[in-house]
C-alpha cells in the first residue's frame, strides 16, 4: 500500500461534479471531481478523496468532459504532492492518447500533503469544448496526488505588486525533507522560529512600500521578516503578528517597508520567534504587497454577537465561541518508512481545556473512534487504550505540547478535534398531528457519539424530524400571475427543523421516497449550500448523510435539479418562455433543506405563569393579562367562521400583536395566517415571536385573488406575514414562513428609538409575485436567516446583515440598495453607529431576471431606482451609501443568471438625482461566469453620478475588479462613474 500520512481538521466533503455541467476556462477544478477514470472498480488505484486524486500510478488517467477551452488556453497550472520520485502528467484531448496539448513533471515535495503548484505553458490552437484528458506517467509505485488545477488563457507570468496571494502557494521552504511547514486551506502552518518561505518572481514595480499579511495566533505570536533574495538577504520590513484568541482567527497585519523596493527579486517570508515563547509561532493566509500611504489600522471592536463582551476582547482571551475551533493538531509518522504502522498524533493544549477537549481519529473517514483526552491530578490520560500519552512537554506560554500514541497498523490516518464548550444536546420534535408530511423525502437525525453502529448508514437508532413540505402551484397557462408557475409551477420545498448545540457533531440521512410522477429511487448525487457550513455531504446506498458540527441552515441539492440546470427561463427573451422544460413536478426542482437550529433557551412552559394555550382549532385571544401565547402542537387557522369552519380570509384575520407579549410557536405546530401590529401610528416595544414551528400563508389570498377583485395597494401591508412599525427591541426568531401572500418578515424600527430589533434564525421559502423578503429599518439586525425568495430578497437597511443564506430562484434582487440613500447615516437615531454592514452572507442561487433582455437592472447587489429622497448630511454629501458597506459575500451558484454588481439611476426615470456614492465592496467572490453573457451595471446619471465606490478584493469568475476589468466594455457597463477606488 501507498506509505502516507494524512491530516485533516474536519470532515470535508467530497467533491461532486454533475456530468454533463462542463468545466470552465480560468476556473478552479478539483481534480477528484473526473466524470471517469481507468478503473473504477480498484479503490487501489486513481482515488478521488475529498477533491483530491489518490493511488495514482503509471499509465493511469482521468477525463474532464465537456471542458470549455473557451478561445484557447495558453497555461496549465495543478496542485501536486508527492513522498515518491514523481513523475508526469500528459494532457491530451479527445481520447487517452489522442492529441498532446503538454506535459507537467512533478517532482518530490517532501510529504503526500505537502501541495505545490506544477504548471506548463500549452498551445493555444485547442479551444472550444473539449474532453480533457490527464494521463498519468512514471515508474513503479504511487507517484503522485492532485488537489486543484487550472487552464487560464493569461500566463501566469510575475506576481504582481497590487495582488492578493494566497501564503500557501510558495515555492520553496526552509525544511522540505525534515519537519516541514504544513498548507491547509490556503494557510501555512506549523511555523517555528528560523523556518521560511519563498515566492519567486515577484515583481515589486516601482517603490513598494505596504506589506499586509494575515496572521493567527493563540498565543504570543512572533515576527514576519522580509527579505531579498535569500532567507539572509536584504531585510526589507518586519511585520509583528500578535495573539488573536486561536489558530483559526485570521486578522490582517499590516507595516511599512523599510526600504522601498523595486524589480523583480524572490521574496522571502522568514519567522522569528521574537517573543520568546517557543513551539508553533502563528498561522499566516493571504499577503499583499501594494504601493499605497500607510494607513491606521483600527480593530473591529463592536459587540457583534450582543452578548455584552466586544469581539476583539472575545478573540483576545480566547472567550468567542469560534476561538475555540482551530486548535493545531498534526499526525505524525513514528514507525520506520514503509508500510503501515503506528501513528503519533501531537496536540497542542491548555490544561484547564481538557476536560472538553475530543479528538476523532479515522483510517477512511466514515468510521471515526473516539479518545477524551483529560487532565487529572497532574497528569495527562485518555480513556482509549488504542491511543495513549506517550508525552506532555509544558510550553512558556502555559500550553502542553502532548503527543499521543495510535499503537495500531494503519496505512493511513486522519485526525480531528473538538476543543471548547462539551458536546451538547440534540433535541428533535414530534410529528405535527393532523399535517401531511412531505411526499418526496424524509429525514433522519442523530449526534454522531450517539449512533450504535462504527458505520452511520448501518446505524439504527435515527430519530425522524417532520418533513415540512410546501409547493408551488401547479403550472396552468390561464392561472392567475399570483404564483410564479409559468416558471415553477410544481416545484417545492422539502425542510426539517430540529435544535442542536455547538460544537455537537450531527449526521442527518435524507431518504427520497417514490412518489408517481416526481423523481423517485436512490441518490446519484448530493451537494450541500453552503459548503463550508457542512463537514461533509455524501450518498452511501442511494441516501444521503450530511455531517455538520454547529448549527447551521442549508440546502441539499439532490441529483443536480438546481446544480446541473439554467435558471427557470429556457432563454433570456422572454417572460415565460414555453421552452422551459423543467416547470412541472415530473422534472422541476424539489428543493430539500436542513434547518439544525441553535437552541431556544427560555421556552416556555404550557403551565407556567402568564401562558395561555392555544388549542388547535381555536381562534387565540387578541389581548389579556397573558404575556406569552403559546400555539399548541398541530394545526391552527386564523381565517375561520364563528362556528370554527374555515373560509376566505379576510383582511381583519391577521392575529395583532400586543406590546409586551410573547408569541411562542413550538417546533410541531403550525399556524395558517399571519401576524403584525394593528395600527402603522403606534408603537410595538417588547413583542417577540418566537420557536421553531411554521407560519403558512397558503390560505392567505394574494392581492390579485380575492373574489370580491384585486385588493387595492394600500391594503397589502395587511397581507405581510410578520409586521410591526415604530419598533424597539422587537424579536423574530427561529420561525419558518411558508408561501408567503406578500412580503414576508419586517420590523420597521422608529427614528428616535434606540433599542435595537433583530430577525435571527428565520426562515422564509416563497413562491408567489412580491414576496419579498423584507428586513429590519433603523436600528435593526438581519441574522443567521434563510430566504428563498422569488422577488427581492432583503431590503438594504438597519445596522447589519449577517450571515444568512440567499436562494433566487424568478425575479427581483438579493440585496436591493433602494434605500440606503436616504435610511442611514449619523442622525438616524443621532446616536446610531454610521455604519449599515451587509457581511459573511451566502449566495447559494442567484437564477431569473424579471424582463428579457441586459438593459434591466437586477444585480444581486443594487437596485434599479432609490425611492426615497436624499438627507443632507455634515459632510455635504446627498447620500448615505460612504456608510455601506457590503464584505465577506461568496456567490457560489455554479450557472448563476444574475450578475453581481447593478445600480441604475434611469431604470425609472432618467431626470432622477439620486446618488450613490462611497458604497464599499470588501472580499467578494462570485465564483461561476453568468450563463447568459450579461454584463455588471453602474449607471449614473449627470446629476447624481456613481462616485467613490470602493472594491477590496472584490472577484467575478476568478477575475479581480480593477481599473481595466470596470473600463472593460465586454464586462461592465458604466456611465457617470466618477473616481472609483481600487484597493
Amino acid at each position: 500500500m501507498k506509505n502516507f500520512v494524512r491530516l485533516t481538521l474536519s470532515i470535508i466533503a467530497l467533491a461532486t461534479h454533475a456530468v454533463g455541467a462542463g468545466f470552465q476556462l480560468d476556473t478552479n477544478v478539483l481534480s477528484g471531481s473526473f466524470d471517469e477514470e481507468t478503473a473504477p472498480s480498484d479503490p487501489d488505484t486513481v482515488r478521488s478523496d475529498a477533491g483530491r486524486i489518490t493511488y495514482i500510478k503509471n499509465d493511469t488517467w482521468v477525463v474532464f468532459k465537456d471542458f470549455n477551452l473557451g478561445l484557447g488556453a495558453t497555461y496549465f497550472w495543478i496542485e501536486a504532492a508527492s513522498a515518491s520520485a514523481g513523475g508526469t502528467i500528459e494532457l491530451r484531448t479527445g481520447a487517452v492518447n489522442g492529441p498532446l496539448i503538454g506535459t507537467v513533471n512533478i517532482t518530490n515535495t517532501g510529504d503526500w500533503l505537502a501541495f505545490r503548484q506544477f504548471g506548463s505553458a500549452v498551445p493555444p490552437s485547442f479551444t472550444g469544448v473539449q474532453d480533457v484528458y490527464l494521463k498519468f506517467v512514471g515508474g513503479g509505485g504511487y507517484l503522485f496526488d492532485t488537489r486543484s488545477f487550472r487552464f487560464q488563457r493569461i500566463a501566469p507570468g510575475l506576481k504582481q505588486v497590487g495582488s492578493s496571494f494566497s501564503s500557501a502557494n510558495f515555492d520553496s521552504e526552509s525544511a522540505p525533507g525534515g519537519a516541514p511547514i504544513v498548507t491547509n486551506g490556503g494557510a501555512v502552518e506549523s511555523i517555528s522560529g528560523g523556518s521560511w518561505v519563498a515566492y519567486h518572481g515577484f515583481d515589486f514595480g516601482q517603490d513598494a512600500n505596504l506589506f499586509s499579511i494575515e496572521g493567527a495566533s493563540p498565543g504570543a505570536g512572533g515576527t514576519v521578516e522580509l527579505r531579498l533574495d535569500s532567507a539572509q538577504g536584504v531585510l526589507v520590513g518586519t511585520i509583528e503578528i500578535n495573539h488573536t484568541g486561536a489558530w483559526g482567527h485570521f486578522r490582517p497585519f499590516t507595516g511599512v517597508l523599510s526600504t522601498s523596493v523595486s524589480g523583480v527579486h524572490a521574496l522571502y517570508l522568514r519567522f522569528v520567534d521574537s517573543r520568546g515563547s517557543g513551539g508553533y509561532l502563528f498561522n499566516v493566509r493571504n499577503f499583499t504587497m501594494s504601493r499605497e500611504a500607510p494607513a491606521v489600522v483600527v480593530p473591529y471592536a463592536a459587540d457583534d454577537d450582543h452578548d455584552g463582551v466586544p469581539k476583539l476582547l472575545e478573540y483576545a482571551f480566547g472567550m468567542h465561541p469560534q476561538s475555540r475551533d482551530a486548535v493545531p493538531l498534526r499526525v505524525v509518522r513514528r514507525n520506520p518508512a514503509g508500510g503501515s504502522g503506528s501513528y503519533d498524533i501531537e496536540v497542542r493544549l491548555r490544561a484547564d481545556n481538557a476536560l472538553a477537549t475530543k479528538i476523532l481519529v479515522s483510517e477512511n473517514l466514515t468510521s471515526w473512534d473516539e479518545v477524551s483526552l483529560i487532565f487529572q491530578s497532574g497528569n495527562w490520560q485518555t480513556n482509549n487504550p488504542n491511543v495513549t500519552v506517550s508525552e506532555a512537554i509544558p510550553q512558556d506560554d502555559g500550553l502542553y505540547v502532548i503527543r499521543l500514541k495510535d499503537t495500531r497498523t494503519h496505512t493511513k490516518l486522519f485526525a480531528r478535534m473538538f476543543v471548547g464548550a462539551p458536546e451538547g444536546d440534540l433535541n428533535v420534535y414530534p410529528p405535527v398531528s393532523g399535517l401531511a408530511p412531505s411526499p418526496y423525502y424524509t429525514f433522519s437525525v442523530q449526534k454522531v457519539s450517539s449512533l450504535n453502529a462504527a458505520n452511520k448508514k448501518d446505524a439504527t437508532n435515527w430519530l425522524q424530524p417532520f418533513a415540512w413540505f410546501t409547493r408551488c402551484v401547479d403550472y396552468n397557462p390561464t392561472a392567475n400571475l399570483a404564483y410564479y408557475d409559468e416558471f415553477i409551477g410544481g416545484w417545492s420545498h422539502t425542510y426539517c427543523n430540529f435544535e442542536t448545540d455547538p460544537h455537537t457533531p450531527i449526521v442527518v440521512k435524507i431518504t427520497r421516497l417514490n412518489k408517481p410522477g416526481a423523481p423517485s429511487g436512490p441518490i446519484s448525487s448530493a451537494t450541500a449550500h453552503p459548503a463550508h457550513k457542512v463537514d461533509a455531504c455524501e450518498v452511501i446506498n442511494g441516501e444521503v448523510y450530511v455531517t455538520m458540527s454547529q448549527p447551521a441552515l442549508v440546502a441539499i441539492d439532490i441529483d443536480g435539479q438546481m446544480d446541473s440546470r439554467d435558471a427557470p427561463r429556457a432563454t433570456p427573451a422572454g417572460f415565460g418562455s414555453s421552452a422551459f422544460p423543467y416547470r412541472n413536478e415530473a422534472n422541476g426542482a424539489h428543493g430539500v433543506t436542513i434547518f439544525a437550529n441553535p437552541f431556544i433557551e427560555d421556552k416556555p412552559q404550557l403551565n407556567g405563569p402568564g401562558v395561555y394555550a392555544v388549542e388547535p382549532g381555536t381562534l387565540p385571544p387578541t389581548d389579556g393579562s397573558w404575556t406569552t401565547l403559546y400555539f399548541k402542537p398541530g394545526v391552527h387557522k386564523l381565517s375561520v367562521d364563528g362556528g370554527g369552519n374555515e373560509r376566505e380570509w379576510l383582511t381583519t384575520d391577521p392575529l395583532f400583536l400586543r406590546n409586551n407579549k410573547r408569541y411562542y410557536i413550538p417546533g410541531d405546530a403550525i399556524v395558517y395566517g399571519n401576524l403584525g401590529d394593528s395600527n402603522d401610528d403606534l408603537a410595538s416595544e417588547n413583542v417577540r415571536v418566537f420557536g421553531h414551528g411554521t407560519i403558512s400563508g397558503t390560505k392567505i389570498p394574494h392581492f390579485q385573488d380575492f373574489s370580491a377583485g384585486p385588493l387595492p395597494e394600500a391594503e397589502h401591508k395587511k397581507l405581510r406575514m410578520l409586521q410591526l412599525t415604530r419598533a424597539g427591541n422587537c424579536i423574530y426568531e427561529g420561525i419558518t414562513i411558508a408561501d408567503p401572500a406578500e412580503h414576508g418578515v419586517y420590523i420597521e424600527g422608529r427614528d428616535e428609538h434606540h433599542s435595537p430589533n433583530f430577525i435571527k434564525w428565520v426562515k422564509n421559502i416563497s413562491w408567489r409575485v412580491n414576496n419579498d423578503g423584507g428586513g429590519v429599518t433603523g436600528n435593526g439586525y438581519v441574522e443567521d436567516c434563510f430566504f428563498r425568495h422569488q422577488d427581492d430578497a432583503l431590503y438594504v437597511r438597519g445596522i447589519a446583515i449577517r450571515r444568512t443564506v440567499f436562494w433566487s430562484d424568478v425575479n427581483g434582487t438579493t440585496l436591493r440598495c433602494s434605500f440606503v440613500t436616504s435610511d442611514q447615516g449619523p442622525n438616524f437615531p443621532p446616536t446610531l453607529p454610521q455604519d449599515l454592514i451587509v457581511e459573511d452572507c451566502d449566495v447559494i442561487y442567484a437564477r431569473g431576471v424579471f424582463a428579457g433582455s441586459d438593459s434591466t437592472t437586477f444585480g444581486i447587489i443594487g437596485t434599479p431606482s432609490a425611492y426615497d429622497s436624499q438627507k443632507t448630511f455634515p459632510d455635504g454629501a446627498l447620500t448615505t451609501g460612504q456608510h455601506v458597506i457590503f464584505r465577506n459575500i461568496r456567490v457560489s451558484d455554479p450557472r448563476p443568471a444574475r450578475y453581481l454588481l447593478g445600480f441604475d439611476a434611469t431604470a425609472d426615470d432618467p431626470t432622477r438625482v439620486d446618488v450613490w456614492a462611497g458604497i464599499r465592496f470588501e472580499n467578494i467572490d462570485y465564483q461561476y461566469p453568468q450563463v447568459w453573457g450579461w454584463k455588471n451595471r453602474l449607471i449614473g446619471v449627470s446629476g447624481g453620478p456613481i462616485r467613490y465606490f470602493t472594491f477590496d478584493r472584490v472577484f467575478i469568475n476568478g477575475a479581480r475588479i480593477d481599473a481595466a476589468y470596470l473600463s472593460d466594455p465586454t464586462k461592465f457597463e458604466t456611465s457617470f462613474v466618477l473616481d472609483p477606488i481600487f484597493k
